[in-house]
């Protein structure tokens, strides 16, 4: 998506399957965390506290299960500014701090040691930002295309 001054690349949403089961452990959490609170008495003793960081220790496994799989990333580019922010997003809540970036030099697609493809851009002082990953070719040189008109910067292919 693009409109005057600001290029966003978008991740997609999340599968259903992965939606689904963000829900689930996030409706696990909460309802141990009532569950808690409803049936054990604050007190100073030992056993107490051996509960409560049991209860705890398992709430962030489950919550960290739930943010993996409701977790999305975006990049947004402010071509006017010349300030670009990696935005990671759970459900309505998100958070992306603006970075100053040089010029942009060029985009290169490459594949890793994982057999993936990479589009990274890259700009003046080498510093390099991971815009995509892409199983196949096509689609890689497909987004760079794209992006490279966005950004107005030459779109260079590599191998490893």
């Amino acid at each position: 998506m693009m409109s005057k001054s600001v290029l966003i690349i978008d991740s997609g949403n999340r599968s259903w399957f992965e939606r689904v089961l963000a829900a689930v452990f996030y409706t696990c959490a909460f309802f141990l965390i009532i569950k808690f609170i409803i049936n054990v008495e604050p007190e100073f003793a030992e056993w107490y506290y051996i509960r409560t960081l049991k209860v705890l220790s398992f709430l962030i496994f489950i919550l960290t299960l739930a943010v993996y799989y409701s977790l999305t990333k975006s990049f947004h580019f402010d071509l006017i500014n010349k300030k670009y922010r990696a935005y990671y997003q759970i459900g309505p809540f998100g958070y992306g701090k603006w970075r100053n970036h040089l010029k942009f030099k060029y985009i290169v697609i490459y594949l890793n040691s994982n057999e993936d493809y990479l589009v990274n851009i890259w700009d003046v002082k080498n510093n390099r930002i991971t815009v995509g990953t892409y199983s196949n070719l096509g689609e890689a040189n497909e987004f760079g295309i794209l992006l490279s008109k966005g950004l107005d910067i030459k779109l260079q292919e590599r191998k490893k």
